[in-house]
């Protein structure tokens, strides 16, 4: 019979959970109870004992989320510090694609995960053959989620060198070779010339620390760059090399302004075409989303139900024929706010779905990654843009604004710098938006307490949304999980203040353990799902993570 990789993973995770078996044993090959696995795993994956182990870890904890190294040492009952001394066996297992690593967090790609499944070793493609526009877009995508903290600097520098090695022939990586290796630059200044690069093919060739501070996070060590750009640029292999220079208007130099030098960026952009403009609205049929039966508390459900026979075609035509005829503005603004996990976006699509309406979706990352004085044009394409839609389409389409929370919260007061006069800007231009606004919108914010004032009149409909009482948890832990009983679903709905999220996040957790072990997992198992997602939810001190 084949031996299974991933029972083999499980059957080596229980011996260290049960504390038989110890990951940093140098005798780990040799260990009697589980030395058949490991072997098979070693031959099988190219992996040492240890890296085997730690990958078995890694995969349990994470669960289709992910762990942070302290949770992972808690799991061990080994300190901090004793894990992190292992931390060449986690860059290998992140450069061999079976772990990402951003901040403190492992959590595992989807394509490893889906070749172990499949009982099959993962073999990282390298991304050969790619256009400069192809790379250049990946390098906008990584540079996304380091902005999002969903990716650390240190792995962006990773992913967009092997971009840059795996495809030499296009002018990204013939530029490359001429201009930047021959410097031998420290990751920190190549991560500094690709937030340039970036910012020249997107934005134009020119940026300031101001521009770039946001993708730079705190305890990365990539922040000196940063800190050097804005006291001492001189000291930059960088400006010392003139591959950057100082922005000069007629013939003064603009200070604290800076450019990749012209016929360098022209060598690196040679193959790129006109750039247009970032996509930051989409438009979607919702006839492709699927149906999905929710549950609510009685305040929330009566809500959601008056809603949805507003926005039902003909019920929608007569209000708005109404607030036209009274001199009203004929916009049908919503605000869905609470906890995280309590369906407020699924909610929305439903409600697209249950009314024939198309969705058009804000790419709200978008907007806020732009550069000095773009969000605020980005933020008046948007309304622009869903006007245009409004026009084109016989049914007014709903502007779906998810996790608005940066648009919603309190202005600030006695603005100290460029970043809080930024925010303040855009909030307004959103205030202005909305007081004119004509259509279907629907904003959903996990802000419960800090919503600026001036948004409460700006919408119609404001919603709540609470985590389920007793008895809809009960309904929601049964639709999720149809073999509970209703007495065990209950019990668990009693037990646990879940969210519908939190339970979902139960029930992957228990299909991932149904793969591993060939059967079912039991009640008990259930309530120790439970039992790990209320620590999971705990805060934990910041870790000193990669």
């Amino acid at each position: 019979m084949e031996q299974n990789i991933l029972k083999a993973f499980n059957a080596i995770v229980t011996e260290i959970r049960n504390f038989k078996l110890n990951p940093f044993d140098p005798a780990l090959d040799s260990a009697e109870s589980v030395q058949k696995e490991i072997g098979m795993l070693r031959e099988a994956l190219g992996l040492t004992a240890l890296q085997v182990a730690l990958l078995g870890l890694s995969i349990e904890g994470a669960a289709g989320k992910n762990i942070t190294f302290l949770e992972l040492a808690d799991t061990l009952n080994c300190s901090y510090l004793e894990l992190m001394s292992h931390a060449d066996e986690f860059l290998i297992l992140r450069k061999k694609g079976y772990l990402r690593i951003s901040e403190e967090k492992i959590s595992i790609p989807a394509e490893a995960m889906a070749a172990l499944m499949k009982n099959q070793a993962y073999t990282r493609a390298e991304p050969k053959g790619m256009s400069t526009e192809a790379q250049l877009a990946k390098i906008r995508s990584y540079l996304g989620k380091v902005r999002r903290e969903q990716m650390a600097e240190e792995l962006f520098v990773e992913e967009a060198d092997l971009l840059i090695r795996s495809n030499p022939e296009s002018s990204l990586g013939m530029a490359f070779s001429k201009h930047i290796a021959p410097l031998r630059l420290p990751d920190q200044e190549r991560y500094l010339f690709y937030l340039a690069l970036y910012g020249a093919r997107f934005h134009g060739n020119q940026f300031s620390a101001v521009d770039v501070q946001d993708y730079f996070s705190n305890d990365s060590g990539f922040e000196e760059a940063l800190f050097w750009l804005e006291n001492c640029h001189d000291c930059l292999a960088l400006f010392k090399s003139h591959i950057f220079e100082e922005v000069s208007v007629d013939g003064l130099a603009e200070e604290g302004q800076f450019k990749i030098r012209n016929d360098i960026v022209e060598d690196f952009l040679k193959e790129a075409t006109p750039f247009e403009g970032h996509k930051i609205i989409w438009l979607e049929d919702s006839a492709k989303y699927t149906p999905k039966e929710l549950f609510y508390n009685e305040a929330e459900k009566q809500q959601v139900q008056r809603l949805s026979s507003l926005l039902s075609p003909a019920n929608l035509h007569r209000v708005f024929e109404s607030m036209e005829a009274k001199g009203m503005c004929t916009g049908f603004t919503c605000l869905f706010f609470g906890a995280p996990g309590t369906g407020k976006t699924e909610t929305a699509l439903q409600l697209a779905r249950a009314t024939g309406r198309k969705v058009l979706c804000a790419d709200i990352a978008q907007i806020l990654s732009k550069w000095v004085g773009e969000s605020d044009q980005n933020a008046r394409r948007l309304f622009r843009d869903y006007r245009k839609a409004n026009e084109g389409n016989e049914l007014s389409p709903i502007l779906l604004l998810n996790e608005a929370d940066a648009f919603l919260g309190k202005r600030f007061e006695n603005v100290r710098n460029t970043t809080e006069k930024m925010g303040n800007g855009l909030q307004n231009i959103f205030l202005e938006e909305l007081e004119r606004f004509s259509g279907i919108l629907i904003a959903t914010t996990n802000l419960t307490s800090n919503l600026d004032p001036a948004f409460d009149r700006r919408f119609l409909f404001k919603i709540r949304f609470d985590k389920p009482c007793t008895e809809v948890s009960a309904s929601i832990w049964r639709s999720i999980i149809p073999e509970l009983s209703e007495g065990e679903a209950l019990q668990l709905a009693t037990e646990y203040d879940f969210s519908g999220g939190q339970i979902e996040n139960i029930a992957r957790k228990r299909n991932l353990d149904a793969i591993l072990n060939g059967s079912e997992p039991d009640f008990a198992a259930i309530r120790h799902y439970c039992d790990e997602e209320t620590i999971a939810n705990r805060p934990f001190r910041r870790a000193i993570g990669f």
